[in-house]
């Protein structure tokens, strides 16, 4: 009969903890947040799990455990830490400096998941859902956004209102781009040019509400756009 001693269990569950963690030696190529995995350490953590040596946009060049990188427990080599400082948002087991990317995105989840968000009915109830690759899975959405032109000041914004939320249909825009492509955004078309009321107000000089009581009289757009008081 063979004995396993207590020493050798544990060396079996951390080998077997570390298996499944790890995923094997793949992650050379790979970017976590402004990291990207240059090599494999041969020094490995003091639990065991392996370090992988990586590259940060800053330049600097750190030693990173692997379990770390995953989970978006560490996203630099410590210089997002400089410029946000030391406080983490924190939501279901992910962690990230950046705490108004990450609140976009569980509002972007509950508005087509939760029933009881607000927002549901014009998300969720329609259809509009988040794709598997950003559903469960921060730190794609998080190397997505900082990719594809993510700032501060811009919001996310859906490319086509009845499309999914997904790499290819959606975009980081500002505040007047994103208001002008909404499902109930009403656009008129003149001469062949296509614009949002607030557009034409702009351009017209126009109240934003004088061209929508015209619009909802049934007015054609040259007599919206163009009609003045006394004239034709």
């Amino acid at each position: 009969m063979n004995i396993i001693t207590l020493d050798i269990f544990d060396f079996l569950i951390s080998v077997c903890y570390n298996t499944i963690n790890q995923g094997g030696d793949n992650m050379i190529g790979q970017r976590f947040g402004k990291l990207i995995v240059i090599d494999k350490s041969r020094k490995r953590a003091k639990n065991g799990t392996i370090n992988y040596v990586c590259k940060c946009d800053c330049g600097n060049i750190s030693t990173i455990r692997g379990d770390h990188l995953r989970s978006g427990e560490t996203l630099s080599c410590g210089c997002l830490i400089k410029k946000y400082g030391t406080s983490k948002y924190v939501k279901q087991g992910q962690s990230t400096l950046n705490k108004r990317l990450y609140k976009i995105y569980d509002k972007m989840k509950q508005r087509c998941n939760n029933k009881n968000d607000t927002n549901y009915r014009h998300y969720g109830r329609r259809g509009i859902t988040v794709c598997d690759e950003w559903l469960n899975d921060f730190m794609t959405f998080y190397n997505w956004s900082m990719n594809n032109g993510y700032k501060e000041n811009l919001t996310i914004d859906r490319i086509n209102v009845n499309g999914n939320y997904e790499p290819n249909n959606c975009r980081w825009v500002d505040n007047v781009t994103q208001q002008n492509n909404k499902i109930n955004t009403v656009h008129l078309t003149y001469n062949g040019k296509t614009q949002s009321i607030a557009q034409w107000s702009r351009e017209t000089g126009i109240k934003q509400s004088t061209l929508y009581y015209r619009y909802h009289k049934g007015w054609d757009c040259y007599k919206c756009l163009y009609y003045k008081r006394g004239g034709k």
